[in-house]
């Protein structure tokens, strides 16, 4: 049984762009390296996603679980705002999404 996306590196997990809709229900972050202490778990560009994903860090540097970029803006859920988890953060829940366009 699969438990959603895993990431043993140092690379952004997911990636969403351009309109994207993606939704990711459960997943592990375990950051083992130190080789971009700046990067995030997940980038949102002008798309709509959900996640529910934790994160467990050995070697004491967390990474900022989200970067989002609505028309140009650049918002960073830093480190240790939301809860933490093994060193680390959970989020419970990240919704951000591209509002609606009018017709």
């Amino acid at each position: 049984m699969d438990s959603g996306p895993q990431n043993a590196g140092d690379g952004t997990l997911i990636t969403a762009i351009n309109g994207a809709k993606t939704g990711i229900v459960g997943g592990f972050v375990y950051p083992n390296k130190a080789y971009r202490p700046q990067k995030q778990w997940i980038v949102n560009k002008d798309s709509s996603l959900s996640f529910t994903l934790g994160e467990f860090v050995g070697r004491k540097a967390p990474f900022d679980p989200v970067l989002e970029v609505r028309q140009g803006e650049t918002r960073i859920l830093p480190k240790g705002v939301a809860p933490g988890r093994g060193g680390g953060s959970l989020i419970v829940l990240y919704s951000g999404y591209d509002a609606p366009k009018p017709n």
